[in-house]
């Protein structure tokens, strides 16, 4: 079993576990992939063999053996609540987020979140009607073509960690508040139906993924560990 540096103690700071598994699954045999997943708990063991695509099963395999290694024993005491957000009944709060290759876990002392959205070829403006506050959808609209893909995924990833942290849900809670960004990209929550004056947020992207924290009240810097695919699948 990998040991992650800075594994869950005491919770100072938001931390983000990332892990691209892309290395550490693809030759796996399906006789392997069976042992490892039965280093994860009972629940994630039956939400793996729920699904047909190998892909599928890599993804939910590489969730839970990561909060194998964050959590040991502790990952069998996971609930899920009426929002169908997991949590720890004595804390630390945590997310889980993934896409394509990507897993993300978001760990801190108070309410957080997580998005990472690996970019596919989408009619932003479309989803963005449907979901998006209008404020939200001019900056779509505003944007060049070639950006709007672009800002749309960070506006996406943003709102998704919000409504995380607060756990409710997206479908429901969309459209009740906006993200808004600075000269600088900076984001702050504007509502008023929902909590957000504690809200912080980190961003990041490249040329094919977005990822999004945000926590509700921590303090300190959100502090990044790069998970070893292989080790974790060793």
């Amino acid at each position: 079993m990998i040991s992650i540096p800075g594994s869950v103690g005491e919770v100072d700071s938001p931390t983000l576990y990332f892990l691209d598994f892309s290395r550490g699954a693809a030759s796996i045999s399906d006789e392997e992939l069976a042992k490892l997943a039965a280093r994860t708990s009972l629940t994630r063991r039956a939400k793996i063999e729920r699904y047909r695509r190998r892909d599928d099963k890599a993804r939910s395999l590489a969730a839970g053996l990561l909060l194998r290694a964050l959590f040991d024993s502790r990952v069998d005491e996971i609930r899920v609540d009426a929002s169908g957000k997991p949590y720890l009944e004595n804390g630390p709060e945590f997310n889980l987020s993934h896409s394509g290759s990507f897993v993300a876990l978001a760990v801190a002392s108070k309410p957080i979140g997580c998005d990472v959205q690996v970019r596919e070829k989408i009619s932003p403006e479309l989803i963005a009607k449907r979901f998006f506050a209008p404020s939200e959808t001019a900056l779509i609209f505003d944007a060049e073509p070639l950006e709007r893909e672009r800002i749309f995924y960070r506006i996406w990833t943003l709102k998704e960690s919000f409504v995380k942290a607060l756990g409710a849900r997206f479908a429901e809670s969309a459209k009740k508040f906006s993200i808004a960004l600075d000269e600088n990209g900076n984001a702050r929550v504007e509502s008023d139906e929902l909590p957000s004056e504690n809200a912080r947020f980190w961003f990041r992207d490249d040329s094919s993924s977005s990822l999004a924290v945000c926590s509700m009240g921590a303090s300190g810097e959100l502090r990044i560990v790069e998970v070893d695919a292989e080790k974790l699948f060793s």
